[in-house]
């Protein structure tokens, strides 16, 4: 009798044993399955963002130098600067407008499969703080300024009372007008009619600064989307170098 209790406790043991083995190596698969999946998504994510935050720099380079125009025609506003050519550029600057369309694919994909995926928790908390209000933020600010508050709209009927185009082509001294693959066609330069009336035009004067104004909350903006942006790329770099190897 003790010796077939002492088998029956040894096949009960083997059997035991070879079911916890077996639930240890089936879970160890899908966790190192689960870390493929998570390291794939990780990598375009950096992609994703790291793309976005270019766009962001650029945003910001065109719209500091659209302030710095704005600033250049409050000097012929109220310094009574003579007029000259270059005028006409720095008027056109202000009718610019960009907005930004950030690379989203890499989170869908994760939100498609659930945000947990990323098991570091600072990084998940960081990716939708970064998307759903920094990015959020800047996307918002730009379709305002596209719509009710449009550079262009609101700025070109001053622009058709006080100009007329001349069959010259405005300078070509930045990165934008200067590209022949997206420009080959610059716009022509423009003449002001009454420099004396376009000096007085206070509606205008009110108007550039009200668009410098909103200018300036972009850059505020596009600037914290790239300190937030570059903060989530180390975290995320950081994390892929554990698995480098």
């Amino acid at each position: 009798m003790k010796k077939k209790l002492i088998k029956y406790s040894l096949e009960f043991l083997v059997i035991f044993l070879g079911i916890s083995l077996s639930f240890v190596i089936n879970n160890w698969n899908e966790n190192k399955k689960r870390k493929i999946v998570e390291i794939k998504h990780l990598k375009e994510l950096k992609s994703d963002i790291t793309e976005t935050l270019k766009e962001a720099k650029s945003d910001e380079k065109l719209n500091i130098l659209d302030i710095q125009s704005s600033i250049y025609l409050q000097d012929f506003f109220f310094q009574n600067i003579p007029y000259n050519d270059s005028l006409s550029y720095h008027f056109y600057r202000t009718t610019q407008h960009y907005q930004i369309y950030p690379k989203t694919s890499a989170l869908e994909s994760i939100k498609s499969i659930g945000l947990d995926i990323i098991s570091n928790d600072s990084i998940r908390l960081r990716v939708t703080d970064f998307y759903q209000v920094h990015i959020q933020n800047l996307v918002d600010l730009g379709r305002v300024s596209q719509g009710q508050t449009n550079f262009a709209n609101s700025l070109w009927p001053y622009f058709e009372k006080h100009f007329k185009p001349i069959n010259k082509s405005i300078r070509k001294d930045n990165d934008w007008y200067s590209d022949t693959i997206y420009a080959k066609y610059p716009p022509k330069k423009w003449q002001v009619l009454d420099v004396v009336k376009l000096q007085k035009d206070y509606k205008l004067q009110l108007l550039l600064d009200k668009k410098m104004l909103d200018r300036q909350g972009s850059v505020a903006y596009s600037n914290r989307v790239l300190i937030k942006g570059e903060e989530l790329l180390k975290l995320i770099s950081k994390e892929l170098m554990k698995y480098d190897n």
